[in-house]
């Protein structure tokens, strides 16, 4: 079977309903996936790092983060409202800013809508308005939601952690020719402030967790100097700074390995997998489709009825040329397994090194 690639619970599930219902049969078993990540750290305390952080422009911004971390610790603020107080103290517009773009955009669509309706396809664009709109909307709202206090390093919040989520924000990504450029520009600004945001909370959660400090407790004179770690890059501090350092993280996560039946491919109607999936799953869609095709010329224009392993293994490489483009499928290093593949479906039978067609 063909591996398509593993995902989590959800993601597994949406690609597998949308292949079954084009009659692609398909297989998930569950397994342990892992991920490293790598982050360079200036590590000390702020008294020390003053003294040697090139960046005095980044300092003064962890400088600010932790001003207003004394400031909200200070309040004595439950573990449930501390983000939301912590981040309204740095960022005070961003709800105004989120809102005034979720306005923009909506007068964007709106305007794509009305131009569309003057060329008579009103119920189109109405629908391809609204489900644009909701798709950045619902972005930007799941950018928002808190990360909890789990998500971040214990030594060092991580920010690729955010950036899973946040930083190539596909529903944008795709819609970003739909809008004009000051709704782009609108955008860009936002997902910058995410961004920030994001790395600022992250900062505090490493702070807390560095001085050993808790929500609602005390603070004492632990924020006067306080331990810190402000992510760098170690080429401009070198491996012998003794407050570089390096953190390697291993994500560990169940993930669904998702198995295409090749044969059932074949059988398939592709053309009924719809266009979100097409948009969505790019390169799944091509691996089925390549692997399709290359399975269809083969059957249906094999040079002859017997060869040996070393022919068969150069009708697994496959290109077409269309206009402009050009599809290569290299499959001559797998010619075994799609020999059995073919075998299994009865096309073929192998004895030897030989690899006889059927009729």
């Amino acid at each position: 079977m063909l591996k398509l690639g593993d995902y989590d619970e959800d993601g597994s599930k949406a690609v597998a309903e949308c292949l079954k219902k084009a009659g692609v049969r398909v297989e998930l078993k569950p397994s342990i996936g892992a991920s490293i990540e790598t982050e360079d750290l200036l590590q000390g305390r702020l008294s020390e790092l003053k003294a040697i952080i090139k960046d005095k422009e980044l300092l003064e911004e962890y400088e600010r983060y932790l001003d207003a971390l004394r400031k909200i610790l200070a309040q004595k603020v439950s573990p449930e409202d501390f983000e939301k107080e912590y981040l309204a103290e740095l960022f005070p517009t961003m709800d105004e800013k989120r809102k005034a773009l979720s306005d923009l955009i909506d007068r964007a669509l709106g305007a794509g809508k009305d131009e569309a309706e003057h060329g008579g396809s009103a119920g189109t664009a109405e629908a391809e308005g609204s489900a644009k709109g909701e798709a950045v909307r619902e972005t930007i709202n799941q950018a928002l939601e808190p990360s909890g206090e789990n998500a971040v390093h214990e030594v060092q919040p991580n920010p690729s952690e955010g950036s899973k989520n946040n930083a190539c924000l596909p529903n944008q990504e795709k819609n970003a020719d739909e809008f004009d450029i000051e709704t782009k520009e609108a955008i860009s600004a936002f997902v910058s402030l995410l961004a920030k945001s994001s790395g600022a909370e992250t900062f505090a959660r490493s702070v807390l967790f560095l001085n050993e400090l808790e929500i609602g407790g005390g603070v004492g004179n632990r924020l006067d100097d306080p331990i810190i770690a402000i992510p760098v890059d170690d080429v401009a501090y070198g491996k012998g700074c003794p407050n570089l350092l390096r953190v390697l993280s291993v994500h560990l996560n169940k993930v669904y390995d998702l198995y295409v039946d090749e044969i059932s491919l074949l059988m398939a109607d592709l053309d009924k997998l719809d266009e979100e999936f097409i948009d969505n799953y790019t390169d799944e869609n091509l691996k089925i489709r390549s692997l399709d095709l290359m399975l269809a010329n083969m059957i249906e224009n094999h040079p002859s009825e017997k060869m040996d392993f070393s022919d068969f293994g150069e009708e697994c490489n496959f290109r077409i040329d269309k206009e402009n483009r050009v599809l290569e499928v290299f499959g001559d290093a797998a010619a075994e397994e799609i020999a059995r593949v073919l075998e299994k479906g009865g096309m073929v039978k192998i004895k030897g090194g030989t690899l006889r067609w059927r009729k």
